[in-house]
């Protein structure tokens, strides 16, 4: 009996709680699948009903979902018969009559064409006559942008068959999704083209403006669900697993791709800054980086199947010390991902007169790079060029054995777009990527913008890779000569900074220092006296004692090297080093009585160098001392002038090259 009355009055208190609930009059568009349509029970399904159905049941409210005609729907609400539409894409005009929720989708307007038709774009002309649903946000953007022959449908089915009919030049759909739905019910899929992706934006439900609270009401519902996960259960039912996995992800990759640019966008700034006459290439890279950032979110149609959609590898382009090799590898990958209509590529380098493959995919890289081919040959496409079956044009400008040749190593292609890399007005190479002969996408204008950023990016690579070496022998060349400078000044120093830098390169290595560190300490070494040019012939070939002022005078010569080097930035370890190349491990060195660890480690193992060499070479001052004499000196300052680790690996290393007979 006790079930029964707790039985009664619970049911009587969800019927208090439903009665009392206020219904709303939600309205859809009738035939707008999979988010809004009548399946083949006539019941109303979709994305959009089962939203719907979950909203309802967070507020406790009834929900009256209707699908009517979409200019009627719209009219409804603006008239207060209905509450608001489960679904509108957000645009400027729609915002003077509507207000809008939370967005849940994004939406990109899609363009269609018939296979085989001479339209590569809907941009081509505002003359196209243009199938679209009236009074979509598609309809919308036409008249915005001024198209003048829209033949406006009841419903998206009827524009298509517009289209199919030949009626209209292209069909404009408000959403891929909905665009694939009738098109696959049709069974139209190969015989029409995907042209444009525009007007990417967001979706969600509408309220008659000014209508605030029920808004608040149902944004609040929306966040609870997309928290406790239904959300993203009705998302998978009707859009599946990966392109879920892909709309989360998209911010996140989005980011990835930014961080890129980013780099890039240094890399820029730093070559304005040391190229002077590629100040005007630097801004053409910086404004087409902008375009193939627009062109990869064009390409969304053909990766939703995708969870990875850009190749963490391509953060690595720029790294420090990346060969050539490997960057035309990963700039190749990357071109795919931003031109998806592309099968196959390959890029090739210009060499003087002579020209040769350096990657592809698809093709047969390992029997292109075998090719001789001249310069002449390679197609001038310093101006983007789309061509058409290349194996036709390759057979009229190569010799007869030579285009047997790489059109074997070659796969078929219908369509190629190819442009150069230039260097300074020079062709340095090209990049070409290739259509199949069976696929029926064209190259698109989104896609020759995209590669003209990949030729610009890897000319500028190409450029500083040449600034670096260049750089680097003119620096080698201007010490080399100011070290013959300092061997006229003071002839007794001729050779000894040589024998102080191999000396110390070889102590280095041998405590386990990479071979950039004992590069660098070789050059200290090199120059660890430089500052003695500033000093007077007098004074450093003095055959007698010196006076005070006269040694406080050789005692500035680690300062004066150190005020020459640390001016570039390029130099400024090497300065310190030279600087405190005269410090003692017991504090009593110059020029600021560091002891111990205070001083630099390279400075300590010049200084042991510096002196060993020294004392086995004769001097203005005195005769030099055999080789055991000058090691006893060595280990009786240990720990005094010299640190006593650095000792042992020095003697260590002299007595192995006595033994070898390596010292005179």
């Amino acid at each position: 009996m006790k079930k029964y009355i707790i039985l009664g009055i619970t049911l009587f208190l969800i019927n208090c709680n439903i009665f009392s609930s206020e219904q709303l009059r939600v309205l859809g568009d009738k035939n707008f699948p999979p988010y809004e349509f009548l399946n083949e029970d006539g019941q109303i399904d979709g994305f959009l009903v089962d939203l719907m159905f979950s909203l309802s049941n967070e507020t406790g409210r009834m929900f009256d979902i209707q699908l009517k005609d979409w200019t009627q729907a719209q009219e409804e609400v603006l008239s207060g018969k209905a509450d608001f539409l489960m679904g509108m894409k957000v645009s400027e005009n729609r915002l003077r009559n509507f207000d809008f929720g939370d967005p849940y989708l994004k939406m990109d307007m899609v363009v269609f064409t018939r296979y085989g038709s001479a339209i590569r774009s809907i941009k081509d002309s505002t003359e196209l006559i243009a199938a679209v649903e009236e009074s979509t946000a598609s309809h919308d953007w036409l008249v915005k942008n001024g198209y003048k022959n829209i033949l406006k449908a009841p419903d998206y089915k009827t524009a298509l068959e517009y289209l199919l009919n030949e009626s209209a030049d292209v069909l404009v759909v408000g959403d891929y999704n909905a665009a694939q739905y009738f098109i696959n019910a049709q069974d139209a899929g190969k015989k029409l083209v995907l042209t444009d992706r525009l007007d990417s934006n967001y979706y969600a439900f509408a309220v008659k403006k000014g209508n605030k609270e029920l808004l608040k009401e149902l944004n609040q519902a929306l966040s609870r669900i997309k928290k406790d996960g239904t959300f993203d259960k009705i998302y998978k039912k009707w859009f599946g697993e990966d392109l879920y996995n892909y709309s989360r992800m998209k911010d996140i990759y989005n980011g990835i791709f930014m961080a890129v640019f980013a780099v890039l966008l240094v890399m820029i700034v730093f070559l304005m800054i040391l190229f002077i006459k590629l100040r005007r290439r630097t801004r053409e890279i910086q404004t087409k980086n902008i375009e193939l950032q627009t062109a990869y979110r064009h390409t969304e149609d053909l990766t939703l199947k995708l969870q990875t959609l850009i190749d963490i590898s391509s953060k690595t382009i720029f790294k420090k010390g990346l060969s050539e090799q490997t960057f035309f590898d990963e700039l190749l990958k990357a071109s795919f991902k931003i031109v998806p209509e592309a099968d196959y590529g390959s890029i090739s380098l210009v060499d003087e007169d002579r020209w040769c493959f350096v990657s592809a995919v698809g093709h047969d890289i390992e029997k292109l790079r075998e090719l001789d081919l001249k310069a002449e040959y390679m197609i001038d496409a310093r101006d983007i060029k789309i061509v058409n079956h290349i194996f036709e044009e390759n057979r009229k400008i190569l010799p007869k054995e030579l285009f047997e040749k790489i059109n074997e190593a070659s796969v078929r292609v219908k369509e190629s777009m190819i442009v150069s890399m230039e260097i300074e007005n020079r062709i340095a190479g090209n990049i070409s990527l290739d259509i199949g002969e069976n696929n029926p996408y064209f190259f698109t204008e989104e896609s020759k913008k995209a590669l003209r950023s990949f030729a610009n990016i890897a000319a500028s690579f190409m450029a500083y890779k040449n600034f670096l070496s260049m750089k680097n022998r003119v620096q080698e060349e201007v010490i080399s000569a100011v070290l013959n400078i300092l061997d006229m000044h003071d002839p007794y120093t001729k050779g000894h900074s040589k024998n102080v830098a191999v000396l110390s390169r070889s102590i280095a290595a041998e405590m386990g220092y990479a071979e950039s560190e004992c590069e660098k300490i070789y050059w200290a070494g090199l120059v660890h006296d430089i500052g003695k040019i500033l000093i007077s012939v007098g004074i450093l070939n003095k055959p007698a004692k010196l006076t005070v002022d006269e040694y406080d005078e050789i005692k500035k010569h680690p300062v004066y090297g150190y005020e020459f080097f640390n001016r570039n930035q390029g130099l400024k370890d090497i300065a310190e080093i030279v600087l405190y190349h005269h410090e003692r491990y017991d504090g009593r060195g110059y020029p600021k009585g560091l002891r111990e660890g205070e001083i630099p480690v390279f400075s300590r193992i010049i200084a042991v160098a510096d002196a060993f060499d020294a004392m086995t070479n004769n001097r203005s001052y005195r005769r030099a001392v055999s080789i055991d004499e000058a090691v006893a000196e060595l280990k009786k300052e240990s720990a005094k002038q010299f640190d006593p680790h650095i000792v042992d690996i020095a003697v260590r290393i002299i007595h192995s090259e006595v033994s070898l007979n390596t010292f005179s």
